[in-house]
């Protein structure tokens, strides 16, 4: 969007942001908005003023405020009480006024545009290795890796979200049990203590989607929400049987050889259902996947320029 698109939108504010639009509802309602000020786009998300969710605000203001870095979102600015005025509603909340990335989600985009290629894939990957081997040397681990916290700006630059779930890598509990999909067991028994671990278990789940089009393997929720969920066939197979897992999902492509050798290889290691034997991010960048070719910057924009042009299925 324009910055005009957001003229003339000052019944709908917080602060000094005209909001335009609604991106997501929920625990936290998430707006685009124009900063009247700076005249910049920006992305407001609001933590309603009650005991677990400003806990969560005070998580993600304090980990963004210490980080930089070009594949994590900006923050502009945090504000612990402000009264918003959305639609004639008025509360109060804390909010949070973040870069904004054009291109939305990884979840809609590979929604509706297909899977990626392998060495376009391998581009974005190592943005997203790059961010996490970041945020581990600051201390912090993400906890909720999954493509929908994965946004592309108006570049293709990857930009990771949502830090309201992470954690610092010496603490001695998890806020949360994680993602459905995304989570390894050892976070939906409430057993963690690795928190790197978790990453890379996530990242790989993230990495397979991206390849495939679909996720290696469904949760499923044996009741109402909040209870206890079961895994389908392919998670069973992914911890019994792997080459038959790969076998059944290269068989949904037509294509016995859908997946290298390499990408199998580095995928079945990071979704070891044990955290000491998934590799370490050091050891993901050695891999043989990772370090096969790459996009220049000029081919990276053009190739996402025909993705976004051309659905691969």
């Amino acid at each position: 969007m324009s910055q005009e698109d957001f003229q003339g939108q000052g019944e709908n504010s917080l602060n000094f942001y005209s909001i335009s639009q609604t991106i997501c509802r929920g625990r936290n309602f998430v707006y685009r908005a124009l900063d009247t000020k700076t005249k910049t786009n920006v992305v407001l998300k609001t933590f309603p003023i009650r005991a677990k969710i400003q806990e969560a605000y005070l998580r993600e203001k304090a980990h963004l405020s210490a980080l930089s870095h070009p594949n994590i979102i900006k923050l502009y600015e945090a504000v612990d009480m402000a009264t918003s005025n959305v639609n004639s509603i008025e509360e109060e909340v804390s909010y949070l006024a973040l870069e904004q990335a054009s291109y939305g989600d990884m979840h809609e985009i590979i929604s509706k545009n297909g899977y990626m290629s392998e060495i376009l894939t391998r581009t974005i990957f190592r943005q997203l290795i790059d961010a996490i081997s970041y945020l581990h040397s600051r201390e912090i681990a993400h906890l909720d890796l999954k493509v929908e916290n994965l946004l592309l700006d108006e570049d293709f630059n990857l930009k990771l979200i949502d830090f309201d779930l992470s954690q610092n890598l010496g603490s001695a509990s998890v806020p949360s049990k994680g993602t459905p999909g995304y989570r390894p067991p050892e976070l939906k028994s409430g057993s963690c203590n690795d928190f790197k671990a978790v990453d890379v278990y996530s990242a790989a789940v993230v990495l397979f989607i991206m390849v495939s089009g679909y996720p290696p393997y469904v949760e499923i929720p044996r009741g109402s929400r909040g209870s206890e969920s079961d895994y389908d066939g392919y998670y069973k197979l992914l911890r019994n049987n792997i080459s038959r897992f790969w076998d059944v999902h290269a068989k949904h492509k037509n294509n016995s050889e859908f997946y290298s050798k390499e990408f199998k290889s580095l995928v079945s290691s990071m979704l070891s259902e044990e955290p000491e034997k998934r590799p370490s991010l050091e050891k993901i960048i050695e891999s043989e996947w990772y370090q096969g070719p790459t996009l220049s910057a000029e081919e990276y924009v053009n190739e996402m320029t025909d993705y976004f042009t051309s659905k691969t299925n």
